[in-house]
């Protein structure tokens, strides 16, 4: 699928670019329907090893649709990036599931909205922001292993809901996502930027997104968001969490790791 090539002048979308299938299987939805999003990713200038492996992989990906990923920056400058005291946001987040894995970098999940909205706030006439993403289930609807959505309980309390058949906007948001989504897009309409957050292939399953993409394609996008390294810096592919899920769903054993 060979993109006609369009000048960022014309764009008509936003869309966060890791390198993933998810945020792939999306750019590939969207041009397929006459888009022309501006595909942006981040990177944090320490971690070196991943920076490579991702980047890599989004050249292929620029080449075969014939696009341009821009890439952005955001961190502090110092080496505690962000952290004043790392140990005491340790302590602090220790029994908040939510929270308690935060003591390494600033959440994810924080930093690439924060970007489309500068991106949206200097091109007001973009309606749309499009996140990669996939909670409809892994090998089968709702069966548990992909993306979560939340919900409060009465407690307050942000509790899993299930996967659900359509895919995400400003009219269906699960609580987490509108909790998180509302404050950029609040904010932008102070400045009669009129956008949303949209996920439209969201509700799909993993394995639906993976046949959605060419053999090119599923060959170059990083599908293991935990890599190991061995001593001499040589990936081995396959010991993830997520890996060794789809292993146990397919009732596959004895699988040998191999390295990239």
């Amino acid at each position: 699928m060979k993109n006609k090539p369009y000048d960022l002048k014309d764009v008509d979308c936003i869309l966060a670019m890791s390198g993933g299938m998810d945020c792939v299987a999306l750019l590939h939805w969207l041009l397929k329907n006459g888009r022309k999003p501006y595909i942006f990713r981040y990177e944090f200038s320490s971690n070196k090893k991943t920076n490579a492996w991702h980047r890599s992989a989004i050249k292929k990906i620029e080449d075969y649709y014939n696009v341009k990923v821009i890439n952005w920056k955001l961190e502090p400058e110092h080496n505690l990036n962000g952290f004043v005291d790392r140990e005491r946001t340790k302590k602090y987040n220790k029994d908040k599931p939510r929270t308690r894995g935060i003591s390494n970098t600033i959440p994810i999940l924080s930093k690439w909205p924060a970007i489309a909205y500068m991106i949206n706030f200097a091109n007001p006439w973009i309606k749309e922001i499009h996140f990669g993403m996939c909670y409809g289930g892994l090998l089968k609807f709702n069966d548990g292993h992909s993306d979560n959505l939340y919900d409060y309980n009465d407690d307050g309390v942000l509790e899993r809901i299930p996967a659900m058949p359509f895919g995400l906007d400003a009219t269906n948001y699960d609580d987490r996502h509108k909790k998180l989504f509302d404050g950029y897009i609040s904010n932008l309409k102070d400045y009669g930027i009129h956008t949303e957050f949209k996920s439209p292939i969201g509700h799909r399953t993993k394995l639906h997104l993976w046949n959605t993409l060419p053999r090119e394609m599923q060959k170059a996008v990083v599908t293991c968001g935990e890599p190991v390294y061995n001593k001499d810096n040589t990936k081995v592919i396959g010991e993830c969490g997520k890996c060794i899920k789809c292993r146990e769903l397919n009732g596959v054993k004895n699988f040998a790791a191999r390295q990239a």
